[in-house]
């Protein structure tokens, strides 16, 4: 790295911006759809249980976690899955719920299935969830070819909302 990207680091995030979704749209625009099938492009949804989660043997409710157990927890799911589906990337988008409650939008590239029992079991066990939640905190499903591809990236990863700003904790 320059020295002049080395000063240019970027500040705390406040928002999802409209160059932040024009840069996510470019990159789908950029993949090589030749070399990935369509078959093989999935579309999991991960949220948070309703009332709290328990972190080292400490119940903290779910409106008080911080941007780094949210980041724990993510990098936790991700080191699982690659574990599991080596060959497997994407694109993730964190989004704040109308609860004040953050969850994830994942479109995972190179994967012609992925167990919705395994994503559930697997995001219920990281965040302590109860059984309500195993039942609905997750979500998977697969794409139907690139337009649904497309569309999921348009109206889902790169939704601009302002209800979603309104929410977002400066702190977090």
């Amino acid at each position: 790295r320059t020295q002049k990207q080395i000063d240019a680091r970027r500040g705390r995030i406040t928002g999802f911006s409209r160059q932040a979704r024009n840069r996510l749209l470019w990159l789908l625009a950029s993949l090589d759809k030749a070399q990935i099938n369509p078959k093989e492009i999935l579309f999991c949804t991960m949220t948070y249980p309703a009332k709290l989660v328990v972190e080292k043997g400490k119940e903290i409710l779910v409106e008080d976690i911080d941007g780094k157990l949210y980041k724990k927890h993510l990098n936790h799911f991700i080191t699982l899955l690659r574990q599991r589906h080596p060959k497997v990337f994407g694109v993730i988008r964190f989004e704040w719920q109308e609860r004040g409650v953050g969850h994830y939008h994942l479109c995972l590239f190179g994967l012609r299935y992925l167990c919705r029992d395994w994503v559930a079991e697997t995001w219920n066990r990281i965040v302590s969830g109860d059984a309500d939640h195993l039942q609905a905190g997750t979500q998977v499903e697969s794409a139907r070819s690139w337009g649904a591809t497309t569309g999921y990236f348009s109206k889902t990863m790169a939704y601009c909302g302002k209800k979603s700003d309104e929410i977002l904790d400066k702190e977090t």
